[in-house]
């Protein structure tokens, strides 16, 4: 597995990456901010199952089985809120940099020390017993039968579109506490009509939090577009 890691940002904030200086955000933050963009994904904290022609539903008590028409299966991690994240993409790619809006490119090339400083960091403000996770994001098809991971939040935490977002190539840094991450931590929802309009209702609470890890020089350089 390639150690080098990529966040793509604006050339203005290029210098206080490279002391130390970052920003963090729930996860609900994303999902928002993402939900508004026209490259966004309003299902980031969601996955969704919506296979071609419909769910089909058994009722065991009246012994029948349907296909419901239109129909999709969304699992939303219950709290979007305390789940800190830092994302970075595993692929370098001026075409990337177009697609965020973003005209530099901070080039970390020891993931493994990065993610000790980050950690520790992230694990400051967040309560014990707490979880961190440094992962790649797992590209679905919707079609497609979604496994164990409705069940499990940190696979519904890096689960996103094939179809839209596997150009980004996108690598997680998450942490929350361990009740967040527990199996089934999700709300689950049948969803009738346009899957397409399944995003979350209503304004989300988010956190933000300025981090300082320290002289980042010797993990990491500054390309500009």
């Amino acid at each position: 597995m390639a150690r080098t890691i990529y966040k793509y940002i604006e050339s203005k904030w290029a210098d206080a990456f490279l002391k130390g200086e970052i920003r963090i955000r729930s996860l609900s933050y994303y999902r928002e901010l993402e939900a508004a963009n026209p490259l966004g994904d309003p299902l980031d904290g969601s996955h969704l199952y919506a296979p071609d022609g419909g769910l089909e539903i058994t009722n065991h008590t009246q012994g029948w089985t349907r296909i419901i028409r239109n129909s999709a299966l969304k699992s939303t991690l219950k709290r979007l809120d305390e789940i800190l994240v830092f994302c970075v993409s595993l692929r370098f790619d001026p075409r990337l940099a177009a697609r965020f809006e973003k005209d530099s490119c901070i080039v970390i090339s020891d993931r493994s020390a990065f993610s000790k400083r980050l950690r520790a960091a992230m694990e400051r403000l967040v309560s014990e017993p707490r979880i961190f996770r440094a992962l790649p994001v797992e590209y679905y098809a919707k079609e497609n039968p979604p496994g164990a991971t409705w069940a499990i939040p940190e696979m519904i935490l890096t689960a996103k579109r094939k179809d839209l977002y596997s150009t980004e190539t996108e690598f997680r840094f998450a942490c929350g506490p361990e009740s967040a991450f527990t199996f089934e931590g999700a709300d689950y929802q049948l969803m009738l009509g346009d899957p397409a309009g399944a995003a979350a209702s209503g304004p989300l609470i988010h956190r933000e939090h300025d981090i300082h890890l320290g002289d980042l020089s010797s993990l990491c350089k500054i390309h500009r577009f």
